[in-house]
């Protein structure tokens, strides 16, 4: 059910993180010189700073034959396995951190996407998927990072759940179209991640969803921190295309 419905939360600002473990994107604000609260509304900011990495992860890897309709199904079977160990580490980390100031006004268990990329993969290789379908190291990569932020550094959730979510429920329903071809079925069997019955409203959810991003009330390093890990998972989304390729 869609959580948001009521309207955006309320979060108050944590204690800030000294720094990110491994693989950092930005570090987290030290002082309190850098503790003023960002003019710019994070969504605005999240769409337009985004858009070039948007559209170089969209070129990579097996994507031009995926937006063509000409990726083998096997390929196809092969991303939704690595997009399982993505999701399975982002809806861990986010149900684990879902009483978080940053990520509770965001969560929603209704765009959770492991159950149904579970359906897909069963359908369509069988149950023994997860034996013949291994997550590539950039898969691994990609959920690690996730998994360290989780226990590191919460608020960076909400920008792979931004890269993630908002995707599939705007680009993604126009790869949904692309499956029946790939898979030679005319069923509509095999597209169950496209599909968020607990959301009736994509566009009104979305909007919702941003507005509750842009009232959580960040410092402008604390944004910076967003948007800079929303690059950074744009980047890791290429790397998987790539290494599928």
């Amino acid at each position: 059910m869609d959580r948001l419905a009521a309207g955006p939360g309320r979060a108050r600002t944590p204690p800030p993180w000294r720094e990110l473990g491994g693989k950092a994107y930005f570090r987290l604000p030290l002082s309190p010189f850098e503790m003023t609260i960002t003019d710019t509304a994070l969504s605005a900011r999240l769409r337009q700073e985004t858009k070039a990495a948007h559209t170089r992860a969209e070129r990579r890897g097996i994507m031009r034959a995926f937006l063509t309709g000409q990726l083998p199904a096997e390929s196809y079977i092969a991303l939704l396995a690595n997009l399982h160990a993505v999701y399975s580490a982002l809806e861990a980390g986010l149900t684990a951190q879902a009483a978080h100031p940053h990520v509770a006004p965001l969560y929603d268990p209704a765009l959770h996407r492991v159950a149904a990329l579970e359906a897909d993969l069963t359908l369509l290789a069988g149950a023994d998927w997860a034996t013949r379908y291994r997550p590539t190291g950039a898969a691994q990569a990609y959920a690690a990072r996730i998994t360290e932020l989780a226990r590191t550094a919460p608020l960076g959730l909400v920008a792979h759940a931004y890269t993630r979510y908002l995707g599939d429920l705007s680009g993604g329903q126009i790869l949904k179209r692309m499956v029946a071809p790939i898979l030679k079925r005319t069923d509509g069997a095999g597209t169950a991640f496209y599909d968020f019955p607990g959301i009736p409203d994509p566009d009104g959810f979305k909007q919702r969803w941003r507005a509750a991003l842009d009232a959580l009330p960040l410092s402008a390093g604390e944004a910076d921190f967003v948007v800079a890990e929303a690059l950074g998972a744009f980047d890791a989304n290429g790397a998987v295309f790539e290494a599928l390729a």
